[in-house]
């Protein structure tokens, strides 16, 4: 749980790097505003921010997420202030990063979930204490100041200030800054199944989507970093047109249910993976990450006989041509995640599913399209599965 940071003005101590100091401020526009979030680094000073429309405990988790991201080196150890909220007439401590239940005890928390995950100790400031965030808000003053004629549609950017005194040493602190756009994921085949529900998580994780598909135009989804375009995926210059500018690409590509599924050939996947696979070369977008399915290239011998006789019958035209696929990704120069996820299922998502990347431990099984997008959505930032095939089952 998050301890207290009783450190006065007067105690100066040596830290490592990676002890940041976090804290937000609201910022008002003529015609809006936003709320800023910052992190500073207490030793090297780098400085990490980032404006969202809303200061909620999922935006102040998904900014956690980006900063771990984002930073070279490892966060150890975060401060987070506490809050007053005079129209509410009590103390509350900090919503966006802790909670407490009535009788005063600290409850689970996405902020602190997220930071067990990473091995992040989450400390707190006392309350009425501000000087042990003294950092942050000094850091908010500025940029607060530097960002006063920003538009509010610009809301949900990012800009890192690193001091390079800590990289080398000299007599002045010089700061520049690097505005870093928001990550924007390209997802094709977005309008049903798998696409649907990684577009939904991805906005959900702070993404900014593209989805791209025959009938993207009228995807259920209404979000402000949701951009939909119409699309085929066998036409070069419609991908072309949709990878460019993006920071990575979700193939989600199927084949609706047919009887030609069953007695005709079938090149889609294939040919619309060469395609894409061209234009991210041409465009420089490196992170493919693409859904195939078990049973398609090495996966197959480790079906049951019970299992594969009708596989074959019933789907394997269409996984002859998913391995076709999965050849073309493996022999090109992108960095890739293949994922086969077992029989799909519409359960919502529960984050329980076993991810299996050795061979010897593959086997079918089933699992929801909304844990495996989940699955997806994780793999724009991990690399722990690059240039594997794990398979996915609940």
């Amino acid at each position: 749980m998050p301890k207290a940071d009783h450190e006065k003005p007067t105690q100066l101590k040596a830290y490592d790097i990676g002890y940041f100091h976090i804290d937000i401020a609201e910022l008002r526009y003529e015609g809006g505003k936003g709320f800023l979030f910052v992190a500073v680094d207490r030793t090297s000073k780098l400085v990490f921010a980032r404006i969202y429309r809303k200061a909620t405990k999922r935006a102040a988790t998904a900014f956690l997420k980006v900063l771990v991201a984002a930073i070279p080196y490892k966060v150890h150890t975060v401060l987070t202030g506490a809050k007053v909220y005079p129209e509410r007439q009590a103390l509350r401590f900090g919503v966006q990063f802790v909670q407490r239940d009535r009788s005063g005890d600290f409850v689970a928390h996405l902020f602190g979930r997220v930071c067990d995950q990473h091995g992040i100790e989450h400390r707190l400031t006392k309350p009425y204490h501000p000087w042990t965030n003294g950092q942050a808000e000094r850091m908010v003053r500025t940029i607060r100041a530097r960002t006063r004629n920003m538009n509010p549609a610009s809301c949900d950017c990012v800009v890192t200030i690193w001091n390079p005194c800590y990289l080398q040493p000299c007599s002045t602190q010089s700061h520049r800054a690097y505005p870093l756009s928001m990550r924007t994921i390209l997802i094709i085949g977005a309008s049903r199944g798998i696409g649907l529900e990684t577009v939904r998580r991805a906005l959900d994780q702070g993404y900014r989507v593209r989805a791209f598909a025959r009938s993207a135009s009228q995807i259920p989804i209404t979000h402000t970093e949701l951009t939909k375009v119409n699309g085929d995926a066998l036409r070069a210059e419609d991908v072309a047109a949709a990878v460019k500018g993006v920071d990575a690409v979700i193939e989600t590509l199927g084949a609706k249910a047919s009887l030609a599924m069953v007695t005709s050939h079938t090149r889609l996947f294939s040919d619309a993976t060469r395609i894409l696979i061209q234009s991210m070369e041409s465009a420089g977008v490196k992170r493919l990450i693409s859904v195939t399915g078990f049973g398609a290239g090495d996966s197959r011998q480790h079906m049951s006989l019970l299992q594969r006789l009708p596989f074959e019958l019933l789907l394997g035209r269409v996984y002859a041509d998913k391995a076709v696929q999965e050849t073309i990704i493996r022999r090109s120069a992108l960095s890739w995640v293949i994922v086969r996820p077992g029989i799909l299922t519409s359960g919502p998502r529960t984050g329980r599913y076993k991810i299996l990347d050795k061979p010897a431990d593959w086997r079918n099984g089933m699992i929801s399209r909304a844990d495996v997008a989940d699955f997806l959505v994780k793999q724009i930032e991990d690399d722990a599965y690059l240039c594997k095939t794990p398979a996915l089952i609940g």
